[in-house]
């Protein structure tokens, strides 16, 4: 097991969320069509990732339900699929909560991603906090948040990150690993949010955001995403009190020309 870790270049006590992304940055350079190999390293790389993902799921069965695998011993793929279909066929909101992390960390994340939008349209206010600690909901919170970035679905993602940074401040978990969370926020509020979603949606998240206090420079920027969404839904006098606002903390934010002019 510890060539493993060697191989992803993680200790042995990395969390899912280390080895998730150690496994991403590694197979960016070892795939085939970019390395130009024949695809030996990368075959070496995902065997070692799934086998550090069967020991962390090993270990975590009581985050998921350790009497149900203390009562059937199946092995491999079939332990999978027999818990899998034994969730489904549960139905409750926690079993469903539990099958979308389930599939994070067994290579279902298109479906894990699927079942965690249809939990949230099934109930509105879902939240993965009231079935899993804080370290669990940390971790593979964030790679949802991260599968669902990659699938574009911005809002949802950003409201998983938004919660997990208001986590790790109260008490630092990520630490070393946490300018990651940061990271991917900062492009959705900045890059993605506006136009992905309506603007009163993205208006309430901008909100959101302000209240973590994320800076002077980030504060600007948002307030600059704030004052395009009231213009364009019509609230002139609360754009133009955004745009002042952005543009105190910030007086070098460019782009103001144009939206200048509708005050004038």
């Amino acid at each position: 097991m510890e060539s493993f870790f060697q191989i992803l270049e993680v200790s042995p006590g990395a969390s899912v969320t280390e080895v998730k992304h150690a496994f991403r940055e590694k197979a960016k350079t070892l795939h085939p069509d970019i390395s130009g190999s024949d695809g030996e390293k990368m075959k070496l790389l995902l065997n070692a990732y799934r086998k550090i993902l069967e020991k962390i799921s090993s270990e975590k069965s009581s985050f998921f339900d350790r009497q149900y695998f203390q009562k059937r011993k199946p092995s491999g793929d079939d332990i999978i699929r027999d818990y899998e279909e034994w969730l489904i066929s549960r139905g409750d909101i926690e079993s469903r909560a539990k099958l979308v992390f389930y599939r994070l960390i067994h290579g279902k994340e298109t479906q894990a991603c699927e079942e965690y939008l249809k939990l949230l349209s099934d109930s509105g206010n879902f939240s993965f906090e009231k079935y899993f600690d804080k370290e669990d909901f940390m971790d593979f919170g964030f790679i949802l948040a991260e599968e669902l970035y990659l699938r574009k679905k911005y809002y949802d993602s950003l409201n998983l990150l938004i919660r997990i940074f208001q986590l790790e401040k109260q008490k630092p978990y990520f630490k070393i690993f946490f300018p990651e969370v940061e990271k991917i926020m900062r492009d959705i509020y900045r890059n993605k949010l506006s136009g992905s979603i309506g603007d009163e949606l993205a208006l309430d998240l901008y909100e959101e955001l302000l209240d973590l206090n994320l800076g002077t420079r980030e504060d600007s920027v948002i307030f600059r995403r704030m004052a395009d969404g009231f213009f364009r839904i019509g609230d002139y006098k609360t754009a133009e009190i955004c745009a002042a606002e952005a543009l105190k903390l910030d007086p070098q934010l460019t782009g103001f020309k144009n939206f200048k002019k509708e005050f004038s």
